[in-house]
């Protein structure tokens, strides 16, 4: 019985130490930077993304593992995207099963100019709101915050934007002109809301 309870004992203050030690600092590897990179261009040989570490972390809130990376070097058609931070929530179940599966995915962003943007868009799927902003928008700068949420193919099932947008001026028509724009914002596939608007 005093081996049971010193090993169940030791058991339950080692699982303690895990969970602390992955909801606070986390465990820090390098190890997984060129496979993920691998996984990631495979399945979109258009898109390059170089890692420089990756940490563990554990989310009680939540409940969930995931992984965190700052300042990764990320490239679209030959066009560098500047993202800030990412964080890959993992399906905990999955990783016991050895079979991985990423629920959803948390990008932030740094500064991005509207002359970024554009030539994102240009690199994208053809909309009438990316013609707008191609079109009418002269100058601004955004900052966005996305989650994207996959199935177990990694497909993208639904997304949610969202950001702010400063400084921003544009076109309306040959009249009139927006002058040093601010506003919110919130997308999904279903909707887009602005609010806070600001402007002259």
């Amino acid at each position: 019985k005093k081996i049971s309870l010193a090993i169940f004992g030791f058991l339950i203050i080692l699982v303690i130490s895990v969970v602390a030690i992955l909801s606070t600092t986390g465990i820090t590897t390098v190890k997984l930077n060129k496979p993920i990179s691998n996984k990631i261009n495979e399945k979109n040989p258009n898109l390059s993304v170089k890692i420089k570490k990756i940490k563990f972390k554990f989310d009680l809130k939540s409940l969930n593992l995931y992984l965190e990376t700052s300042i990764p070097e990320v490239n679209y058609k030959n066009l560098d995207i500047p993202i800030n931070q990412v964080k890959a929530y993992l399906d905990i179940v999955s990783l016991i099963k050895s079979k991985p599966k990423i629920n959803k995915v948390l990008l932030s962003t740094d500064e991005v100019n509207i002359e970024t943007l554009k030539k994102i868009i240009l690199k994208i799927k053809p909309t009438s709101f990316n013609s707008i902003i191609i079109n009418k928008i002269k100058k601004g700068k955004l900052y966005l915050n996305l989650e994207l949420y996959f199935n177990d193919e990694l497909t993208l099932n639904n997304y949610i934007a969202k950001g702010e947008v400063k400084e921003m001026s544009g076109k309306i028509n040959e009249k009139f002109m927006i002058n040093d724009a601010y506003f919110n914002f919130f997308a999904d596939k279903s909707d887009t809301l602005i609010k806070n608007i600001n402007f002259d």
